[in-house]
């Protein structure tokens, strides 16, 4: 299982056998469809009193197939899908959203059990919206080269990131962000993150002892607002160079912490302190998504669930766990979240203690301060 496709603004590939993978040179049948996947789409939004599609495909040959994801002035957020004689249109209905916002699309389907869901996330508020779906239409491996590598079929919006197709069921909701490699402190010492397991004792960002009741890794693309950034020691406390996925939260204290807003302490997306200093992106250059021997478009990152709602402390940073409570309140958001295997019951029940989550431009006030 593996991403196949990906397309932004310098790339566009298509590779049957995985992205990031040995190419094998397989081609498959471009009639077969894929009987599970995921078409992911990230874009940031744009004011606009009419209309906007965010990625419009259409061909005629064989046969008709039309894929339309359209944002519209009121905020709904549509899906149109054809097949041959079949078509069908899904909707989404967000808030407000602000002048380039960014927003992250799924749509979903798993012929096997004849379900599927198109949902949406605006990472910046931690929002997701979720419809389940029937009889989804899944896309054939035709459509799904065309989207991913042919311009002239397949029109984006400039305010489109990134599109991303996988031949799996691509988890929705909080994701993994932390590298393996990254030091846990644990009871009996110190331990890499990737070789814990469930019912492992560790010491969390308090200090006190927390069990491990889920660890997970997964496969995310190294574009977009995911794209990999390295924190250099001995920035931020980082006792060792540390590798996070864009969407992983830290918690930061200090003097200026505190003269700036008021608070003991603070989280903040990592993305929203790159400096090119302390921390700096790793993002692929140009044409890397197919080039052997460069970086690879996905990565593979970890994270854990404690019994109680704690942030870790990895090589000598404090990191928010994956989110739970958004999870727990959504039986949709569950089912196709990276923790749909795992018993309800499993989880912690609170949300970690009230703190205050900073904006883009905050963060930038906050990286000014320090840097002077």
């Amino acid at each position: 299982m593996s991403w196949v496709g990906l397309r932004d603004g310098t790339d566009a590939v298509m590779q049957p056998s995985g992205l990031g993978r040995i190419n094998t040179g397989h081609r498959p049948d471009p009639d077969e469809v894929l009987a599970q996947g995921s078409l992911v789409i990230e874009f940031r939004h744009d004011l606009s009193d009419r209309p906007v599609n965010i990625l419009r495909y259409t061909r005629r040959d064989p046969t008709a197939a039309v894929v339309t994801l359209r944002s519209d002035p009121d905020g709904t957020l549509s899906l149109l899908m054809r097949q041959g004689e079949k078509d069908a249109l899904y909707c989404l209905h967000l808030p407000t959203l602000l002048q380039f916002e960014p927003v992250i699309v799924h749509y979903i389907w798993d012929n096997l059990r004849g379900v599927g869901v198109f949902a949406a996330c605006l990472p910046e508020r931690e929002l997701y919206q979720v419809c389940e779906l029937a009889n989804p239409l899944p896309l054939s491996w035709r459509d799904a080269t065309q989207i991913m590598a042919d311009r002239g079929r397949c029109q984006t919006h400039d305010g489109m990131t990134s599109a991303a197709i996988a031949d799996h069921i691509v988890p929705i909701g909080p994701q993994p962000g932390i590298d393996g490699a990254g030091l846990i402190s644990t009871p009996g010492g110190t331990r890499r993150l990737q070789d814990l397991r469930n019912g492992d004792m560790i010491v969390a960002a308090d200090g006190y002892p927390a069990q491990v009741r889920w660890i997970g890794r997964s496969e995310l693309l190294t574009r977009g607002l995911g794209a990999p950034l390295r924190m250099r020691s001995p920035y931020f406390g980082v006792s060792t160079d540390l590798m996070l996925s864009g969407g992983a939260i830290l918690r930061l204290e200090g003097t200026e912490v505190e003269y700036l807003f008021g608070e003991p302490e603070v989280a903040v997306a990592v993305r929203h302190l790159v400096d090119g200093r302390s921390i700096i992106a790793q993002t692929p250059k140009p044409g890397q998504a197919q080039n052997e021997g460069s970086q690879p478009p996905v990565r593979e990152y970890y994270q854990l669930v404690l019994d109680r709602a704690v942030p870790l402390r990895v090589s000598g940073v404090v990191i928010e766990t994956l989110e739970t409570y958004d999870i727990l309140q959504s039986p949709a958001l569950h089912r196709w979240s990276i923790l749909a295997e795992t018993p309800t019951e499993l989880l912690p029940r609170g949300q970690a203690a009230a703190c205050l989550r900073l904006r883009d431009y905050e963060a930038q006030t906050l990286r000014q301060m320090q840097a002077a």
